[in-house]
């Protein structure tokens, strides 16, 4: 044994001069192939010679500063050979030498004395793996430099484990918005996942909070997975987040003026056209049993056609002088004449109101009134406003016609 560890000595020691011809590969086919070792060597010489080689810097391994022998103990080992790492392996690595890990990449038979060595005797190098990379990386910023796809890739490895709470701190979770932010161990700032039931299209200019879905098919599966067991900011939209979400959108166009009536703003991010208003409705009728109307409150979500023709919005608030004009299999309609006068006063006249409207009931006289309920309608409007109105009518005839048309 003697003999055999200073002969691997000696190898070792010309392998690192520049003008010796021993590469690190014909140091390591010295080692003994314990799986190929007859049981006498195995019993009186091979103890003796991996007690030695626990003991000497006889692993070839690479960082940052460049190349090195180690000892076992000092090493971080990798379990394929260089040529054999996947993509994600190789990016994983290339952090672990920047961060000052020597890695080493043994042969077969040299990992078989490497596993026998720890058995035995409990020597062992660090393995690497998706743990000692996490922890690697929160110790250095480097990784953020990174191009795009190679933090998607180094993403990937860190996941492998899926201790996802082991994640807080790394900057690598993918937004849709093209950024990366970190993880965090709690939901203060919610990252929602996309569902069929709540469709990102609802929340335009919002993907800022949401999980890109456009990378890499495995990892967006397993991240779907984090946000079902906890651990991390991910979520998975309910929809209980879509009103909250909704008022973002709008805020994030200006949709937050104090009157009750606006004129429709520019349709940044695709919000507030006549689809993305048409798909919200549509929603609310759907979810009814989940998301009560009056959770969207103070928001301005419903169409106006005034009579001369203006898209407006209205604020969606209880009591609102709002009147529909005309309503399916209700004989009682407002004129154009008398929505004139009530426009005059302050109140709002919802023209032609889409399908969508129409069939939202909870919609119906608590925030906008039925034809029926012209009176209820006139009563919530502001009652200066229809005070100057009536003072303002010329003539007796002017008043008698408002009236007619009011109660005929």
């Amino acid at each position: 044994p003697v003999a055999y560890i200073n002969l691997i000595q000696h190898a070792v020691e010309c392998s690192s001069s520049l003008v010796s011809s021993v590469s690190v590969q014909d140091v390591y086919a010295m080692w003994p192939d314990i799986r190929d070792v007859h049981y006498h060597w195995l019993e009186y010489m091979i103890p003796s010679l991996l007690i030695s080689l626990s003991q000497f810097a006889v692993l070839h391994g690479s960082s940052a500063l460049g190349d090195s022998w180690v000892r076992i103990a000092d090493a971080v080992i990798s379990e394929k050979e260089q040529p054999l790492l996947d993509l994600d392996e190789s990016v994983a690595i290339q952090e672990l030498k920047r961060s000052g890990h020597c890695i080493v990449f043994p042969t077969a038979s040299v990992r078989s004395c490497l596993t026998e060595i720890a058995k035995k005797y409990g020597v062992r190098g660090t393995k690497v793996s998706p743990s000692v990379v996490r922890n690697a990386l929160k110790r250095s910023s480097h990784y953020q430099q990174l191009k795009r796809h190679n933090k998607i890739q180094l993403l990937k490895y860190v996941l492998q484990d899926r201790s996802f709470s082991s994640l807080n701190g790394l900057s690598l979770l993918p937004l849709a918005d093209g950024t990366f932010m970190p993880f965090l161990s709690s939901s203060w700032t919610s990252i929602f996942v996309d569902s069929p039931q709540c469709p990102r299209s609802l929340f335009p200019g919002q993907e800022a909070k949401f999980l890109d879905e456009s990378i890499d098919a495995g990892i967006c599966k397993t991240l779907k997975k984090a946000a079902v067991s906890g651990g991390t900011q991910l979520k998975q939209i309910q929809p209980s987040n879509v009103p909250s979400l909704v008022s973002q959108v709008l805020s994030s166009v200006g949709g937050s003026s104090g009157t009750s009536v606006i004129s429709r703003p520019y349709t940044l991010y695709g919000v507030l056209t006549d689809r993305w208003i048409q798909d919200l409705w549509q929603w609310i009728n759907q979810n009814v049993y989940y998301v009560q109307l009056h959770n969207f409150q103070g928001m301005y979500i419903i169409p106006v056609t005034s009579s001369r023709k203006e898209k407006k919005l209205m604020k969606l608030t209880s009591n609102l002088s709002a009147i529909f004009a005309r309503l399916p299999g209700i004989a009682v309609q407002i004129s154009d004449e008398l929505a004139k006068g009530l426009e005059t006063i302050g109140c709002t006249v919802l023209f032609n109101p889409p399908d969508y409207l129409v069939s939202c009931r909870q919609l119906w006289d608590a925030y906008v009134c039925q034809p029926v309920k012209i009176l209820t309608c006139i009563s919530r409007a502001q009652h200066h406003a229809l005070k100057y109105h009536l003072l303002t009518l010329r003539q007796k005839s002017e008043l008698s016609l408002f009236c007619h048309l009011l109660f005929k």
